[in-house]
């Protein structure tokens, strides 16, 4: 089982275009336009317990001027990725941070976006 919610800034606004995607049930897919609040990731595949912290840790890597995008993953032996596009002078690059949680996976993330 994949579950993967991605998460797009939209130009100039402070709203986010979530589009939550769980492989296993089809019909639980979901797309969302919701505000860029730390609320955001209520109602999606992430797990209750983790929602607002995940939803605070996306905002804090939204707001910064280089993250493109993000996508939070659960992978098939429960652990769970984050990804982000960072603009970078040399062009669009994928950051990644890797964790037990999706708060750890973020976490990491933010981690080695600052690096970047």
């Amino acid at each position: 089982m994949i579950t993967s919610v991605k998460i797009k800034r939209l130009e100039g606004k402070e709203l986010v275009h979530i589009d939550s995607l769980c492989e296993t049930t089809p019909a639980t897919n979901k797309y969302l336009q919701r505000p860029l609040h730390y609320h955001m990731l209520v109602g999606t595949h992430v797990p209750d317990e983790y929602q607002i912290q995940s939803g605070a840790l996306a905002v804090l890597l939204l707001k910064a001027p280089t993250v493109v995008d993000l996508e939070i993953w659960r992978i098939n032996h429960g652990d769970w990725i984050a990804d982000a596009t960072v603009e970078t002078a040399r062009g669009h690059r994928l950051r990644r941070g890797e964790g037990k949680t999706p708060v750890e996976a973020l976490n990491n993330l933010v981690v080695d976006v600052q690096r970047s």
